[in-house]
């Protein structure tokens, strides 16, 4: 290695260790509702290099949006991202937003605003979305007020498609959820490393109460959720 490509390392390095996160959120009128600037420390997400910071925020049910960025202290931009999101009332009944990640830690202990941990279990998130085929590919989202809790009855279907044809329709099958809080539930798996080959995807998450009325959506039709995500080379 030239002593060039060593100061270029050794100067995104310092970039990287000398660096402010900042975060403004708005809600659905526009109006700043939260704010941060702070000292950020990247993590290192795994062994291709890639990092991630995250941080949480209190905040009243509503629709909002969020900016975030990370920048080095000398104010040169390196990554940021914009995105619109839901808080939902305690009473709110249903599937949340899928999360995809390829790293989850199980913690000695969970602090109150730990971002993204559920009974002491981090999934620390994957922004981009962008998945090797080597890695363990999984996700989270959170399900509301289900029926007869705290011991729900709930079947789940998962529903895969590659550059938008079907590789895998998916069977019901029951589901063991965790409780997060008194009407608040965590569903999350991970594929098999090597599962998956390079292409575009998209997921697709149906669940069924099957405690509800006969009659009802949450029993009939069930709550569905899908994002996408890439696995590369």
């Amino acid at each position: 290695m030239s002593a060039k490509n060593v100061n270029t390392l050794r100067a995104a390095h310092e970039s990287w260790n000398k660096r402010d996160f900042a975060g403004v959120i708005r809600d659905g009128a526009g109006k700043q509702v939260a704010s941060v600037r702070t000292p950020a420390k990247a993590v290192q997400y795994d062994a291709n290099g890639d990092r991630f910071v995250d941080a949480s925020f209190e905040l009243p049910p509503g629709h909002y949006t969020g900016a975030f960025a990370l920048a080095a202290t000398d104010g040169k931009l390196l990554a940021s991202s914009k995105s619109d999101f839901d808080v939902m009332p305690a009473e709110h009944v249903g599937l949340g937003k899928i999360i995809m990640t390829s790293r989850v830690d199980t913690l000695d202990k969970q602090l109150a605003f730990d971002p993204f941990t559920f009974v002491a279990v981090k999934y620390a998130v994957k922004g981009d979305r962008r998945f090797h085929s080597a890695d363990k590919i999984g996700y989270f989202a959170s399900v509301t007020n289900p029926t007869a809790a705290p011991e729900p009855s709930m079947t789940m279907k998962m529903k895969v498609s590659r550059d938008g044809k079907v590789v895998d329709s998916g069977s019901w099958l029951p589901v063991d959820l965790a409780q997060t809080g008194p009407h608040t539930y965590i569903v999350a798996t991970q594929f098999e490393p090597n599962a998956l080959s390079p292409g575009h995807y998209t997921l697709e998450l149906f669940l069924r109460d099957m405690k509800a009325g006969k009659a009802s959506e949450a029993f009939t039709k069930g709550y569905a959720a899908k994002t996408e995500f890439d696995v590369v080379q």
